[in-house]
């Protein structure tokens, strides 16, 4: 926003050892007017985190001038806000409509409004995690922090890597993170100081579904476990580490700087979640080194490294081109990184302990609770009863009928109308979650899903491109003998064989995976000419800011209006040229990397792949960043490398390794552990150091266990590898994606090719039907009669191209 930033001094939180302001009523703790009128109830809404006398302060000190010109700008400036409290933002309309047409209370709330956006959050999960002060005396960038991260990235790093080939995964996955969008949850001021004992409890179980959720998301190993031992670990090192260090440059170094803190934990936190995007690589060069599928004998370690080098460093550069669109501004939330933080501060922090509606629970054993019993509970559906985990009850009232099974099994059908789908929790979240994720997105995702089941059941029973006679929800590529198509059957020598395809088959899909292909084109038109046009002034002002910070140096937090971007401000930016010369580093590598080892691709595809990015990652980026709903590129580039480079194997696996994910991919990873860091008053050159370093020492590490693997485990990616390493989840979800590249290149070369018209033409037909609803969509969003379908937005298309998954 256009207001100045505020030069705040330090502000350090309230001491501990003081006062106990949770149990002082307020009234007198603050002899004011508006102290008087806020209750202790109502405080703990608007302070969740102990910040209560700093948050009077700022209400009691403000005058009426300054609140009405704050609440006009906000306003404006949220009008176009998805995740904005809708009661907020009708009540901060009607204190614009001055005192007399208000009514009570106008002075307290109209203060309270103003202060929320000047010096809190309008958000409330942002506002229950995120404090708005900042101990700057605290360490964090310390060398058990730095020596935790790294050992635990290693490790993650390498079980990650190892088990990725195996069939179920044991995954050192990011878990599925988000936040429960609760709009009432700040409807303090509307309501009387009666009703805040009921917010109080909402924002009770707000924190402890932020816990729940990141605990029971997550798959195998994950890193919700990864955060749990580093405390524990960070609580050894401080007992046992002597207070020995160095003074460089007039800031002393210790090994045991003292209590483990919050900051500290964040940090280390970050500096691990660099293992979980190391393995993207591992696809291509799975599929080409692996004697069951191209058996490439230049697949070296030097060709391993160089790859996964260039792949993670132009997804960090990418980072830096991204965080003016995604980090900054205050409407770029984040809901994925709420969670983590939540559990972060219950591991660290104390929570004093109160009586809410006779719960006396706190975070931290709450947690520890809910650990114990999925630990136990699991044992049920994940290996006592294991129908328990996909509960298709209804096919055993009929075993051989083959419709039951298409409409409510959910292996191979659609599970339409099975009201009970499954016991097992990691299955419930493995598409949406459902209780974190903002509930917009998750409502419209659903009822997306719902609809591309039914267009999913008409191309299968009208047979459309032989969809009939295979599975009608797989994303595996089929033969014309019903068998899984080998694509090495066609391949030689890194070419596609145009003889051996005729002798052998054409591709034949699912009709979920056609339904997902044909609806992945219709939506990047769709999201890029949305999201520029819904949030211009956001992305329009993002634009600027970064060619005034390119060319002038400007500061990244100039202009800021929200407490957490000027509090940051208090640290070293990390200048756009670091970005930038990483980025161009990485270009000269892949250059080299395609120069050297035969690939038969183009240097002119990486820079093609660059500016395919540029132009989507920044909707993209804002899309994940507003509403944790991800879209990948994979069908785009699939079409664009088919038709600029037919029959090239290799130049598939290429583009879709870098182009597909690497880059808007990674980069968006990268910026939310920025942001992450953002909330937490973390300095960014910092973080820019903790992920720059892991990023380099970990691709050594996958890398070294990629070669192992491919090297020694005997049956690698065959069907009965005794230790089930089938790669499943990496080797052959590339190789099905293959024919579609071959049958792009047949277009081309042949516009009236059956299949491939065909499927052209299905994918203009969607993409036409999707424009237009897209367009009503929005003009009801603009409809101030139609408040609930405002917030549909385009994440209903997301749960459309859900399908075609095995």
């Amino acid at each position: 926003m256009a207001e100045k930033a505020e030069i705040i001094d330090d502000e350090v939180a309230p001491n501990p050892s003081g006062p106990d302001l949770e149990k002082t009523p307020y009234s007198e703790a603050t002899q004011t007017q508006f102290g008087d009128q806020i209750s202790h109830e109502m405080l703990e809404v608007l302070a969740p985190n102990g910040e209560g006398e700093y948050i009077l302060e700022k209400i009691n000190n403000m005058t009426e001038e300054e609140a009405i010109a704050i609440v006009q700008e906000s306003v404006v400036f949220h009008a176009d806000d998805w995740n904005f409290p809708s009661e907020m933002r009708e009540r901060m309309t009607r204190l614009l409509q001055g005192r007399k047409l208000y009514g009570d209370f106008y002075d307290r709330d109209l203060r309270i409004d103003a202060t929320m956006m000047r010096y809190s959050s309008p958000y409330p999960g942002v506002r229950a995690v995120a404090e708005p002060l900042d101990n700057t005396k605290v360490p964090v960038e310390t060398i058990r922090a730095y020596f935790l991260g790294i050992g635990w990235a290693i490790i993650g790093t390498f079980m990650s890597t190892f088990f990725n080939s195996r069939f179920p995964s044991i995954v050192l996955s990011y878990p599925e993170k988000a936040w429960l969008k609760r709009g009432r949850v700040f409807n303090e001021t509307s309501a009387s100081a009666t009703n805040f004992p009921r917010l109080r409890s909402e924002l009770f179980l707000l924190r402890r579904i932020l816990l729940f959720n990141l605990l029971t998301s997550t798959k195998g190993l994950g890193g919700s476990v990864i955060q749990i031992l580093l405390y524990p670990c960070a609580k050894f090192l401080e007992l046992v580490l002597p207070d020995w260090g160095v003074t460089l440059f007039g800031t002393r170094h210790s090994l045991n700087p003292g209590p483990w803190n919050f900051k500290e934990q964040m940090f280390a936190t970050i500096t691990y979640n660099i293992a979980i995007y190391t393995t993207n690589s591992y696809g291509m060069i799975l599929v080409q080194k692996s004697p069951v599928f191209y058996g490439d004998g230049f697949v070296t370690f030097g060709y391993q490294l160089m790859l996964t080098l260039f792949v993670q460093l132009m997804g960090m550069g990418f980072a830096g081109y991204l965080r003016r669109f995604s980090v900054y501004p205050v409407k770029a939330l984040w809901p994925t990184v709420l969670p983590t933080i939540a559990m972060n501060r219950a591991l660290t922090r104390a929570e004093p302990r109160e009586n809410i509606h006779g719960w006396t629970i706190s975070r931290y054993k709450f947690f520890y609770v809910v650990t114990i019993s999925m630990f136990f509970y699991y044992w049920f559906p994940g290996y006592l009863f294991t129908a328990l985990s996909t509960f298709n009850w209804m096919t055993w009232i009929s075993p051989t009928n083959v419709t039951l099974a298409i409409l409510t099994g959910s292996s191979l059908g659609l599970g339409l109308f099975n009201p009970i789908t499954t016991f097992d929790w990691n299955v419930a979240t493995s598409a949406y979650a459902a209780l974190a994720r903002p509930f917009f997105s998750t409502c419209t995702e659903y009822c997306g899903s719902i609809l591309g089941a039914l267009i999913i059941l008409g191309i299968f029973y009208s047979n459309m491109y032989n969809t009939a006679y295979l599975p009608i929800n797989s994303s595996a590529a089929f033969a014309n003998d019903g068998t899984s198509y080998q694509v090495q059957k066609i391949v030689v020598n890194g070419t596609l064989d145009e003889t051996l395809y005729q002798n052998y088959s054409p591709p034949f899909y699912s009709a979920g995976y056609i339904l997902t292909v044909g609806a992945n084109f219709a939506f990047y038109p769709v999201y890029f000419l949305y999201i520029m046009v819904n949030q211009w002034t956001t992305v329009s002002t993002a634009y600027i800011n970064f060619y005034k910070g390119l060319r002038h140096g400007r500061g990244n937090y100039e202009g800021a209006m929200d407490i957490h971007s000027r509090l940051m401000s208090k640290y070293k930016e990390v200048p756009d040229w670091w970005f930038l010369l990483i980025l161009l580093s990485a270009i000269v590598v892949s250059i080299v990397f395609l120069e050297i080892f035969p690939l038969n691709t183009p240097v002119w595809l990486t820079f093609l792949l660059i500016i395919i990015n540029l132009i989507f990652a920044v909707p993209l980026s804002f899309l994940s960043a507003t509403t944790g709903t991800n879209l990948a590129l994979g069908s785009l580039i699939q079409v664009i490398t088919g038709f600029i480079l037919p029959n090239n194997p290799n130049a598939f696996l290429y583009a879709q390794t870098l182009g597909s994910w690497a880059l808007a991919g990674y980069g968006d990873n990268y910026v939310q552990d920025q942001k992450m860091a953002h909330y937490c008053k973390i300095a960014p050159r910092a973080v820019f150091r903790s992920q720059i370093g892991t990023i380099i020492i970990t691709c050594f590490v996958a890398v070294g266990t990629q070669d192992f693997i491919l090297t020694s485990v005997q049956g690698l990616c065959t069907p009965h590898q005794p230790s089930r390493f089938t790669c499943a989840n990496d080797g052959f979800p590339l190789q099905n994606a293959l024919p579609i590249h071959r049958l792009t290149s047949l277009a081309k070369s042949d516009p009236h090719h059956s299949r491939s018209a065909a499927l052209g033409t299905f994918q203009l037909i969607l993409q036409n039907a999707w424009n237009d609803l897209v367009v009503y969509l929005h003009v009801l969003a603009t409809t101030e009669s139609t408040g609930v379908v405002g917030e549909v937005q385009l994440c209903i298309i997301g749960g459309v191209d859900s399908w075609g998954g095995d």
